[in-house]
């Protein structure tokens, strides 16, 4: 059974390697070892990761099976695209499940957590919804850390 839960600051050790492993595994074929690296050196680490847990705009939420981590989604408030109406968007930044899960009711369990924790009044969005849907991930523009353009991994 899925268990969904807020990550605590004891937690980003784990959530760390799970984020980076998830998202070596889903972009690793098509992006260059440098271009995985360097995006991985910027955006994973126990610092990052703890940082991210603690922000005010930002929930980040665990998925548990049996005692090990199986995915994770990271919701953050604030600033949304020309596309997003709504008093409060947040955004699902980030939702990952480790491989031998999918299909497994993980992501939809993090999606519907995700989706009680904004509430009604909040429009939730990700990039999806924005016109960059292509095999069911978002595209990435090749802003990467700092927004350093053409600089880093390229999501299909």
């Amino acid at each position: 059974m899925t268990r969904i839960r807020p990550a605590q600051p004891s937690d980003a050790r784990q959530l760390c390697e799970l984020a980076e492993a998830t998202f070596r595994d889903a972009f690793g074929l098509e992006n260059t070892a440098a271009d995985m690296d360097l995006h991985c050196r910027t955006n994973y680490g126990e610092a990052i990761q703890a940082g991210e847990i603690a922000r005010p705009d930002m929930l980040t939420l665990l998925a548990e099976e049996d005692g090990r981590l199986a995915g994770f989604a990271q919701l953050r408030r604030g600033d949304a695209p020309g596309c997003v109406t709504g008093l409060e968007p947040g955004e699902i930044q980030r939702l990952y499940v480790v491989r031998d899960r999918h299909g497994k009711g993980v992501a939809q369990a993090l999606s519907t957590r995700a989706s009680e924790r904004c509430g009604h009044a909040v429009r939730t969005w990700s990039g999806w919804e924005c016109g960059d849907a292509i095999r069911g991930r978002s595209r990435f523009t090749g802003r990467l850390a700092r927004g350093a353009p053409e600089s880093g991994p390229r999501r299909p």
